[in-house]
C-alpha cells in the first residue's frame, strides 16, 4: 500500500516509516524545507517537500496515496 506521513523527519513520524517499511509499504514522507531528513537517511523512502501551514499544499502529496499518516508537529 502506498503511504503518506506527514512530519517523517520527526522521531516519533520516522518511527512510523520504519515501521510501515517493516510491513512491505511503499511510503512518501513530506517535510518543510527547513528540516533535515537524517532520521530517513538510510530508508528507501520518497521525500516530498510541502508547507502544510499553506492552503492547498498537502492536495498534491496525498494523491495516489492509500493511506495518510498526520503526525507533522506545528512548528
Amino acid at each position: 500500500m502506498k503511504c503518506l506521513v506527514t512530519g517523517a523527519t520527526d522521531f516519533v513520524g520516522a518511527i512510523l516509516v520504519r515501521e510501515l517499511l517493516a510491513a512491505g509499504h511503499e511510503v512518501t514522507a513530506s517535510r518543510v524545507p527547513e528540516f533535515e531528513t537524517q532520521w530517513l537517511a538510510d530508508l528507501p523512502v520518497t521525500i516530498r517537500l510541502a508547507d502544510l501551514t499553506e492552503a492547498g499544499a498537502g492536495r498534491g502529496l496525498v494523491e495516489g496515496q492509500g493511506w495518510v499518516f498526520h503526525v507533522a508537529r506545528d512548528t
